[in-house]
């Protein structure tokens, strides 16, 4: 059990005995039954966590084995990769030709293939002149 977990069973134990023995004193309230007791009922809650701790390890496994969760979670990281070549498509056109970065927000949007995002980016990168760096836009659409 962490460290966390016995501190608040801990806490628990502290705030019971006055809850159980209001009015109690000191030597009342470490009377062996009552400890007896309490310890119990300490066990009872640290079984219920050690139980929901397996419970939740067993349930990220089978997520983590999941086929569909599997690629789903690969989906959203090419979404996100493909996002980010995006954004840094309309960096590169903002840096080298900003009259073009309208038409670069627009036409970014409809790809999705991120090998076509990064050939784009390089033809950016390596256009001579405005007129083709806009063909290369204008074909993106």
């Amino acid at each position: 059990m962490d460290e966390l977990m016995e501190t608040i069973i801990d806490e628990w134990i502290k705030g019971l005995i006055p809850i159980l023995l209001p009015g109690a004193t000191v030597l009342e309230k470490l009377d062996p039954v009552i400890d007896t007791e309490v310890l119990r009922a300490a066990r009872n809650v640290k079984h219920v966590y050690l139980v929901q701790e397996q419970q939740k390890n067993v349930f990220e496994q089978l997520l983590e084995q999941d086929e569909w969760v599997l690629k789903q979670k690969a989906l959203s990281e090419q979404e996100g990769f493909a996002k980010a070549l995006r954004k840094s498509l309309i960096t590169v056109v903002q840096t080298l030709y900003p009259s073009l970065v309208e038409l670069a927000e627009q036409n970014a949007i409809s790809i999705q293939e991120i090998d076509a995002l990064r050939l784009v980016i390089r033809q950016i990168l390596g256009a001579p002149d405005e007129a083709t760096a806009r063909f290369l836009l204008n074909c993106l659409s």
